[in-house]
């Protein structure tokens, strides 16, 4: 029993990423839906933090989209380590929403974190 509690402790929580925008930690992998143009399914990309500094944030994006916001994201090629894509610290929050005239609806909905 002590096991199966420690277990569940452990596994990634996706969690509402106004709780951790605030204090972004390498590791964090971020969740950004969108919807292509022409569907009305969801989609994901994710994105895994792997530098913060005290103004910015770098980011590696995840090779391809998923098409549920629970793809497992901790396989080893699942993340392209040769890019980078970064944000200044005070433009997190703006991925809460969604920008006007972006056709594909993209806002961020979610942080896992471990």
């Amino acid at each position: 029993m002590l096991t199966l509690c420690f277990l569940s402790s452990c596994q990634k929580r996706t969690t509402d990423p106004q709780a951790y925008l605030a204090e972004p930690k390498i590791g964090d992998v971020y969740i950004v839906r969108f919807h292509p143009e022409g569907d009305t399914a969801s989609r994901y990309y994710f994105y895994k933090l792997y530098r913060v500094t005290s103004d910015s944030v770098l980011f590696h994006p995840a090779r391809k989209e998923a098409t549920q916001l629970d793809a497992e994201v901790n396989g080893a090629d699942f993340f392209a380590t040769t890019q980078t894509l970064g944000y200044t610290r005070n433009e997190l929050p703006g991925l809460l929403k969604e920008e006007p005239g972006d056709v594909l609806r993209t806002r961020l909905v979610g942080i896992r974190r471990e």
